[in-house]
């Protein structure tokens, strides 16, 4: 366990540190060295560090994992240098994300002999599980290289002239839209929670929590989503810096009462990644150290809390400590091992569920139970309960989104819907990075771009359709407003 520790923070400085050192010719071949540097480092230390239990299960899972990740690791890199990509590119996100997840994570716990999931031994499952996660990255990786570096033919000129028409209006707009949507996101709380205004604002410090009030219309929660966009919007067109920082603040509050980690998470790095990518620049060494420091308390200490908040408790903070930041980082990749049990439990205890929890519960999902109020509940949580434990399943112990793809129609569905999440990736960058002249759009992609981990790491297609729709749309209808509102006044002009 030490060694890992030492590999962290040696590595990070060393990246910083080449990142840093360098004219702007060399930069480049200095990254490069600073990846492949890494690259083999882990790989050593997993070489060094293999266990020779008496465990032979858990000795041939940490050969896979170790072979899967000089594997994955390796395509990266090629595909990385190979197409100049760089740390916005969406397959950079995505495979230190899966690379973690499937590789990396699951060869700590058996180096420190946290093997357990719930009580229950998965390893038998992970040679399957990690085999199957690598042939789904290597489709995801063939699908995002198809024509990886093609623009689009169609030229965006309609933002520029939107900054002259229509600045104040897309500011009154953003405005108006983020005021409705905390609204409704503060109803809900208090309707569904149970929470005062001063326990909302102040995150359980002050206030007090009543009774709730079972509210039928849970779909008016998704409107807390909206707040992230919206902000972001008027952040670029607004004028006033007191309205700029209260909206980024009230917005993070909102998503951190809520206990929503990676919603935050998506805030902060939204608004990071928009900023760099207005000004053609991309973030220094130090910079990028940082940033992952604060999400890495920011995340430590929303793990500690939502629990008390969820449950309208007092919150103790004098019991925080920074273990508390460690067990909610690696826990989030720890849901490898739900994967292991849904593997376990589909198809030998439990049957696939073909599209019922992906296609037929997105839709009814939406469907307020006020309308439907016997509304089912999401299919498929079988396999949880019996790949785990009916405690796990009881928990709400999420899961990959690879192990939802397997849950619905096994290692097909891993490859297929693999090649379809490359395809998507590879889309928003064409139709969104590339047009630099257009805010909107690098607004969309700064969304979008994070929250890919939000996606990977939860595996519930009915929530994170909607968690996209209520992020990107808001967008989407106010560049169309200014749009309109724009050829009217050119209309009027000539």
């Amino acid at each position: 366990m030490k060694i890992w520790r030492w590999f962290v923070t040696k590595s990070l400085n060393k990246v910083v540190l080449i990142s840093e050192n360098g004219d702007e010719m060399n930069q480049k071949k200095l990254t490069k060295l600073g990846f492949i540097y890494v690259y083999f480092i882990i790989g050593l230390i997993m070489v060094i560090n293999y266990p020779k239990s008496s465990d032979v299960i858990l000795n041939q899972n940490y050969i896979v994992n170790t072979l899967a990740y000089f594997f994955m690791t390796g395509l990266f890199l090629i595909i990385f240098f190979k197409n100049r990509l760089d740390i916005f590119d969406p397959i950079f996100l995505f495979s230190i994300i899966y690379i973690t997840m499937f590789s990396i994570v699951p060869n700590y716990d058996i180096a420190i002999g946290e093997i357990l999931w719930f009580g229950v031994y998965l390893f038998e499952y992970g040679i399957r599980g990690t085999s199957f996660a690598t042939l789904g990255y290597l489709v995801f990786c063939f699908t995002y290289t198809v024509h990886i570096n093609r623009k689009p033919k169609k030229k965006i000129i309609f933002i520029e002239r939107t900054e002259i028409y229509n600045k104040s209006l897309i500011a009154f707009l953003s405005l108006t839209l983020w005021i409705i949507c905390l609204i409704l996101s503060v109803v809900y709380l208090v309707l569904s929670g149970g929470m005062n205004l001063a326990y909302i604002f102040t995150l359980g410090v002050a206030g007090s929590v009543s009774p709730s009030i079972l509210t039928p219309i849970g779909v008016i929660s998704l409107f807390s989503y909206s707040l992230i966009p919206l902000s972001l919007v008027y952040n670029k067109y607004g004028k006033s810096k007191i309205v700029k920082i209260f909206l980024f603040v009230v917005t993070l509050l909102i998503q951190m009462i809520r206990g929503f980690r990676f919603i935050a998470i998506i805030l902060i790095l939204a608004y990071g990644v928009f900023y760099y990518l207005s000004v053609g620049r991309r973030p220094s060494g130090k910079s990028i150290l940082s940033i992952l420091i604060i999400l890495a308390f920011l995340t430590g200490i929303m793990g500690f809390y939502r629990g008390d908040v969820r449950a309208g408790n007092e919150i103790d903070w004098d019991t925080f400590s920074t273990e508390d930041v460690n067990e909610s980082i690696i826990g989030n990749f720890r849901i490898y091992k739900t994967y292991y049990g849904i593997i376990k439990a589909v198809p030998n205890l439990t049957s696939y569920t073909y599209g019922e929890q992906m296609f037929v519960y997105t839709l009814v999902l939406f469907i307020p139970r006020a309308i439907w109020p016997e509304k089912p509940s999401p299919p498929g949580t079988q396999a949880i309960e019996l790949g785990i434990s009916d405690y796990a399943l009881k928990a709400g112990q999420a899961y990959p989104f690879i192990g939802e793809y397997y849950k619905e129609f096994g290692l097909l569905g891993i490859l297929f819907f693999m090649g379809i999440f490359g395809y998507f990736m590879r889309y928003i960058k064409t139709k969104y990075l590339y047009n630099k002249s257009d805010p909107f759009g690098l607004m969309v992609y700064s969304i979008l771009l994070p929250t890919t981990f939000q996606i990977m790491i939860r595996g519930y297609t009915p929530s994170n359709f909607y968690l996209v729709i209520f992020l990107v749309l808001p967008v989407l209808i106010i560049k169309y407003c200014s749009r309109s509102r724009l050829l009217k006044l050119v209309k009027e002009e000539k």
